[in-house]
């Protein structure tokens, strides 16, 4: 299934990413820098937020969890090498797990460098949410890279 895609500016230099299943209410987040913008833009659209996916334990990535889960009572996705400094998880993930979005298979990854351990949330090329990027197949998430086949970017 398709989803689209909505990159929201937060604080004065990072970004949030929407997902949103075309096919169900689903929708996922990306990192939460902060909150205003996220709800903000949930209410434009008139969509609920139900997971969020943390993609490493940096205060600019990670301090409007507590608030969006209040706001959502979102699922939070994240590491379980990095569980011990990330917000409360309802779901901890490991390499080499996949679990599903918009009907298709979202791998996870282990790629340390910015942080010990980082999660890029990648989906394999020709399922039903990537989408061609200006960089190749690649849609950059901050410091991880993510692949989320056929993504509308907006």
């Amino acid at each position: 299934m398709p989803a689209d895609l909505i990159t929201l500016p937060c604080l004065a230099d990072n970004y949030a990413y929407l997902l949103k299943d075309r096919a169900s209410p689903s929708v996922a987040l990306v990192d939460a820098p902060e909150a205003a913008p996220v709800l903000a833009a949930l209410a434009e659209r008139g969509w609920s937020l139900s997971e969020i996916w943390l993609t490493h334990h940096h205060a600019d990535h990670i301090q409007g969890v507590a608030e969006l889960v209040a706001a959502t009572g979102a699922r939070v996705t994240g590491a379980a090498a990095d569980a011990h400094r990330l917000p409360p998880l309802d779901r901890e993930v490991r390499p080499g797990e996949r679990f599903a979005f918009a009907d298709e298979p979202v791998e996870v990854l282990d790629a340390p460098g910015h942080t010990a351990a980082i999660s890029p949330f990648p989906a394999r090329r020709g399922t039903g949410l990537h989408r061609r990027q200006p960089d190749g197949w690649w849609l950059r998430l901050h410091c991880s890279r993510a692949r989320l086949p056929r993504c509308g970017a907006r």
